[in-house]
């Protein structure tokens, strides 16, 4: 029987498989009246380095769920929704709770809704 430490623990391995290659790519800036925003540029870094090896570098998914297509806000509709599961985690999901401070939490939920998978009212260029 596994236990959910070790599931996660497998999780966290399998997802962080080679991200720290110095030739990895890293996650798209804010672009256009979005570029200096530093929420997003610090939910930026909180991506590329808890999210993105999961879910892809530029949100497009692997062993985690795409957030581009439309995906993102079929599956979590409000930044509330998605903010509650990065602090809970769910299933494969590890909990963020202990990780990350509610003002990192928010950040990378901007970054995630406004630069990897905006409306297109939300699009910077």
């Amino acid at each position: 029987m596994v236990t959910a430490s070790l599931a996660i623990a497998l999780l966290l391995v399998a997802c962080g498989g080679g991200s720290d290659s110095p030739a990895a790519e890293t996650p798209p800036k804010p672009t256009g009246t979005l570029a200096g925003d530093a929420a997003l540029l610090e939910g930026r870094t909180i991506y590329a380095k808890y999210c993105s090896a999961c879910h892809g570098v530029s949100g497009r998914g692997g062993p985690g769920t795409a957030f581009v297509g439309g995906q993102l806000l079929r599956n979590r509709p409000t930044a509330e929704e998605e903010a509650a599961l990065i602090r809970k985690g769910q299933a494969v999901m590890p909990s963020f709770r202990e990780t990350l401070t509610p003002e990192q939490v928010d950040a990378v939920v901007r970054y995630t809704r406004e630069v990897l998978a905006p409306r297109p009212a939300n699009r910077g260029s």
